[in-house]
């Protein structure tokens, strides 16, 4: 969907709601345009790399949270006064024009409508009314809601986890169909109301009387996500074996369940990545430290996982009881939160169990690293390789608490996200080149950069939860969040066969395939024939590992997250701004997984934009359009698209499967040692290939070596090895296949 050309007379329009005054009027200042009427003030900054910042103001006083606040990348360019064809005076900086009317903006982008934005007080709030083009449709906002497409619904800028339902996590950036994309600087409970869908409607509202977005024009849905993943700094790469398949539950309890479980994978031949403890390895929250008598030896525990390169994760909460060890030190040294008089505020929640109180830790405090940071750094020298950072939306932290003169409701959101830095910055210090893994429960605009995997909540376990999922995940994905996933089997209440299945072959093609829930999620739970399943769908994951990888470096270096909403790889095809149950994951495989009991639905329909598709189990082919049919247990509806180069692990063998089309395209798959932050100074293998028709092209090798070249031809797989040489482009003529 493309915006649409407009005249002067009905362009976009910036307007102030007020009162006119002889005061009113326009000034340029540093490189800002400003406008000042009796009530409200906007000034309006556009830098050399097309970004273009609104301010309005209709008070004096400082926002506590613009500590947090993100700027426009590049520098102010200055405005000029100049006049158009017709002898109307507008303002230019940059791609874009600025016309005034009376008190009124109209600002263009070369010929290009944009939005139009109307700022007025209503009580004590500010209010904006903006619209984009008609017609257009809405995204954005974070993993808060169950919807990729906003319309008729509104959204109060306050994290907060709900049992059995999700975790809301509100990033406050917003795209339209048109091109058009709005980052908010926002404030805790500011609110966002979309109106109708295709209306190009929404308002924002703040009780700060304040303000701001960042707006930016793209020419592609992938550029405008692409875009907000370098502007937000929410691109990193999280190790290797994070991407593989990670084992959890609430929870295991002692050192021989952890080896138990372990020796059950090794007898069943399943594959296994990292293994998550949660509450139980520690005896107090906040001691972030082994419970000796469950865990009597964590070196043992530690060698016996990495003789198998098994990593381990721990969970730890923000929260410290009072009969812990380290409250009084974390008292003492200012790392609790306050009230107004300096004094820790205690209160009696879920997570104290038997304690009789305890406080919440302060990540914005001034010797945090150094007493708080410490603890991770301790906890990877035991042998702990991940950190699962949990109830950091801050869940239930009463309103009276102060952080460095931050109230609760103004440190709120980004709580999480100073915690997440707080660990990445302390563990920098001391291992400077490894890379980091947090898997958490909330977060904020960057959190990601951090190396946060995020993941959707305490879900319910059910199909209708199962199918919240996939929005849930796009919305993350959209706003800076690509390593994402969910609790496979759903955490609240007890999954049967059938439904942990579906999950699983959801969390197969999800960016972070964690299993995890209150009560049995390992393969084998529930009984034989899931089991085999399910082991089976382990063994496609680690077999898709290269291609996963490759994706995920994807997001590090170009700002393009794993799972997509198809109008990110399909923009001109109207139907696919619509589809909220299908997702590409990475650049080659449509996933639209089955969310429905077998009971409740009999088959499974589905989209596929125009071409030609290759169902990745059976090799039955489709072509583009509206499909309806029935999928039995074993089976999922994942399609390759013409052309396709998919790096595979194949028995042991470097191998390509490859989709031969008609016409052109490319992929680069990414190698590396997995585990250091030297991609990020070029290390590691890039191969570039090149498809045209059945005309092969493989360049980068860093290293000579056989691979295996793998085509389906008919219902059968064709394969045959290629000899690739060191710094050599070489090709291949695929058509004796």
């Amino acid at each position: 969907m493309q915006k649409y050309l407009i005249s002067s007379f009905i362009a976009l329009m910036l307007f102030v709601s007020c009162e006119s005054s002889d005061k009113s009027g326009f000034s340029i200042d540093d490189n800002e345009l400003l406008y000042v009427s009796d009530t409200i003030s906007v000034g309006i900054s556009v830098t050399d790399e097309g970004f273009l910042t609104v301010s309005a103001s209709a008070t004096e006083e400082s926002s506590a949270e613009k500590r947090f606040f993100l700027r426009a990348n590049g520098s102010t360019l200055p405005f000029r006064e100049e006049k158009d064809d017709e002898g109307k005076k507008f303002y230019a900086s940059g791609q874009y024009r600025i016309y005034k009317t009376d008190e009124e903006f109209q600002i263009y982008r070369n010929d290009l409508f944009l939005f139009s934005s109307v700022f007025r007080l209503s009580g004590k709030r500010l209010l904006e009314e903006k619209q984009t083009g008609e017609g257009e449709l809405m995204y954005g906002m974070g993993q808060s809601s169950k919807s990729i497409i906003k319309g008729n619904d509104s959204y109060s800028l306050y994290h907060y986890p709900q049992y059995g339902d999700q975790t809301y996590m509100f990033i406050p950036q917003i795209y339209s169909s048109g091109g058009d994309s709005f980052y908010y600087n926002s404030h805790v409970y500011d609110t966002v109301r979309f109106g109708a869908r295709e209306s190009g409607l929404f308002e924002t509202a703040t009780g700060s009387k304040r303000l701001e977005f960042i707006y930016r024009y793209a020419d592609t849905p992938e550029q405008a996500v692409s875009d907000f993943y370098r502007f937000s700094s929410s691109q990193n790469l999280l190790p290797r074996w994070a991407y593989g398949f990670i084992q959890s539950r609430y929870g295991y309890r002692n050192q021989q369940e952890v080896i138990d479980l372990v020796d059950d994978f090794e007898k069943r031949e399943i594959p296994l990545s990292a293994v998550v403890l949660d509450l139980y390895w520690f005896k107090h929250m906040g001691d972030l430290d082994w419970d000796k008598e469950n865990w009597p030896d964590p070196a043992a525990l530690d060698s016996y996982l990495e003789e198998r390169d098994i990593k381990l994760i721990t969970i730890s909460e923000p929260y410290v009881t009072s009969d812990s060890p380290n409250y009084s030190v974390m008292a003492d040294q200012g790392l609790l939160g306050t009230n107004s008089e300096g004094q820790p505020v205690r209160w009696k929640d879920w997570w104290c169990f038997d304690s009789a109180d305890g406080s919440i830790m302060n990540p914005f405090a001034d010797y945090a690293d150094e007493f708080w940071g410490s603890q991770y750094i301790r906890m990877r020298e035991q042998g702990i390789d991940g950190f699962w950072t949990d109830l950091g939306e801050p869940e239930n932290v009463p309103r009276t608490v102060r952080m460095n003169g931050l109230q609760e409701h103004e440190f709120h959101n980004y709580y999480n996200r100073a915690w997440s830095e707080m660990i990445y910055r302390s563990m920098k210090e001391e291992y400077p080149d490894e890379r980091l893994f947090i898997l958490s429960r909330s977060g904020y605009t960057g959190s990601a950069g951090y190396g946060v995997s995020n993941w959707s909540g305490d879900v319910p376990a059910s199909f209708e939860g199962l199918a919240d999922e996939i929005p849930l995940g796009l919305n993350a994905s959209l706003t800076g969040f690509s390593y994402w996933g969910s609790d496979v089997g759903g955490f609240t209440g007890e999954p049967d066969p059938e439904l942990l299945v579906r999950w699983y072959q959801f969390g197969l093609f999800s960016p972070v395939f964690r299993a995890h829930g209150t009560g049995p999620r390992e393969p084998w739970s529930r009984g034989e024939e899931a089991e085999s399943l399910i082991s089976g769908l382990i063994d496609w994951r680690y077999r898709l590992l290269p291609y996963i990888y490759s994706s995920a470096w994807q997001t590090a270096v170009s700002g393009i997250p794993m799972m997509r909403p198809l109008f990110a790889e399909y923009p001109g095809d109207g139907e696919a701004w619509r589809i909220e149950d299908e997702y590409f994951f990475g650049d080659s495989l449509l996933v639209a997984p089955v969310t429905a009991a077998a009971s409740k639905e009999k088959s499974r329909k589905y989209y596929l934009p125009e071409g030609n598709w290759l169902n990745l189990f059976d090799l039955s082919e489709r072509e583009g359009g509206w499909h309806e049919e029935p999928f039995g247990l074993s089976q999922m509806p994942v399609f390759a698209r013409e052309g396709s180069v998919i790096a595979m692990n194949d028995k042991g063998r470097e191998a390509l499967f490859i989709y031969p089309g008609t016409g052109k395209s490319s992929a680069t798959i990414f190698s590396d040692d997995g585990w250091s932050e030297k991609y990020r100074e070029g290390e590691g293998e890039r191969l570039e290939i090149s498809l045209e028709g059945k005309e092969l092209t493989i360049s980068g090798a860093r290293e000579s070596r056989e691979i295996v070249i793998i085509i389906p031809v008919g219902k059968d797989l064709r394969e045959s090895a290629v000899y690739l040489e060191e710094g050599i482009t070489v090709s291949f003529d695929l058509k004796g296949f």
